[in-house]
């Protein structure tokens, strides 16, 4: 199976919007949306970053979702192959492909607190939510996920549903396989149940779905194509914009003052608008040149070790350099920028090669006896 390197790029530019919407979170106006539904005040630049549509640009979430709706669709196509797929080389190979860099970014998650104290009074809500000590309880749920995350790195809560996603993944194609002729109405089903999820605040709900539509863009890849095949540079342009309102929704109508049920309900939105933008990088050729950008293909590449090291460095930036925000977020992102790639070459790379080579080990088969 030929890799989709404008999927690298869109990879790199999620991994680049969750860096930025940390990084922004150090400063205490940009960070307190986040934890009520007061909007900003009206005309200041907090409220431009806020509630309009440039916070498409740093809506981290809309970042993870596009992960997640990648995940589907990545994981399934070498399943659809008319040779089979050998599901007892894939376990083995993805569990070590996600929980070796885990282990490691639990280590450095944990190295951070220990050299940078997080003694200091901070002024912005996301900062301080962010765990003072290491407990051994929170060890053991980052280093073991499936059963949530300790947060002594916050990013690590997708990586629980990841991993639940890899290991129920043959069931989850068989559904999509059971259920072919009805995919719309599985997808339209599963928007409806992330919105429920967002309202009723339940992760169970939110998160699922969203890896399932993924699988149904892959089972239905050629059909995706041939709809958009005829949709001229107007319609793209008309997608994108949508797009861009669909993931910062939530933003927008907080700051008319939109009760809490209702701000819950535009996860299904952003859902959709995540998804649009997997669609994009697949069919839209000028998306695709876009995306295939030397940098933006780099960045892609070694998302996931940027993803798991990024936190923790913008968290002990933070405590460093509690009342200078901008310096404390310029010096993570710095720092991230050298980090990302010794993770890659001395962690992630590794972990591939590894998983490569166990899922190639063959079962030995043992002969009939005479």
């Amino acid at each position: 199976m030929h890799r989709i390197t404008a999927l690298d790029g869109l990879r790199g530019l999620a991994a680049l919007t969750v860096l930025v919407h940390h990084s922004l979170l150090l400063f205490p106006a940009l960070a307190e949306p986040h934890y009520s539904s007061e909007p900003a005040r009206f005309g200041s630049l907090e409220w431009l970053a806020v509630h309009t549509p440039i916070h498409a640009l740093w809506e981290g979430k809309a970042g993870v979702y596009v992960f997640f709706v990648l995940s589907g669709f990545v994981l399934t196509l070498p399943a659809l192959t008319p040779r089979g797929y050998d599901w007892r080389r894939y376990y083995p190979r993805r569990l070590l492909r996600l929980y070796l860099p885990v282990w490691a970014a639990v280590v450095f998650a944990a190295a951070t607190i220990l050299l940078v104290p997080r003694s200091e009074e901070v002024s912005s809500l996301w900062l301080d939510e962010r765990p003072r000590s290491i407990t051994f309880m929170a060890l053991v749920r980052d280093l073991t996920l499936v059963a949530g995350n300790g947060g002594l790195a916050s990013p690590l809560w997708s990586l629980t549903w990841e991993i639940l996603f890899s290991l129920a993944l043959p069931l989850v194609i068989w559904v999509a396989f059971k259920f072919r002729p009805a995919h719309g109405v599985l997808a339209a089903l599963s928007i409806a149940v992330t919105t429920a999820g967002g309202i009723f605040h339940e992760s169970a709900l939110m998160y699922p779905p969203m890896f399932l539509l993924g699988v149904i863009l892959a089972m239905r890849q050629e059909q995706i194509s041939r709809w958009f095949s005829r949709a001229n540079r107007s319609v793209w342009i008309a997608l994108l914009i949508f797009g861009v309102f669909a993931v910062s929704v939530r933003w927008l109508i907080m700051a008319f003052g939109a009760p809490g049920f209702l701000l819950g309900a535009t996860t299904g939105i952003m859902l959709v608008g995540a998804t649009l933008f997997v669609v994009m990088a697949l069919e839209w050729s000028a998306a695709r040149r876009f995306l295939q950008i030397a940098p933006l293909r780099t960045v892609g590449r070694v998302s996931f070790s940027l993803y798991l090291v990024h936190e923790p460095i913008i968290v002990a930036a933070g405590f460093a350099l509690p009342r200078d925000p901008l310096l404390a977020a310029v010096a993570a992102v710095v720092a991230t920028a050298l980090v990302t790639p010794i993770f890659y070459v001395a962690v992630e790379k590794p972990s591939i090669r590894l998983a490569r080579a166990v899922g190639s080990i063959r079962p030995r088969v043992q002969p009939e006896p005479a």
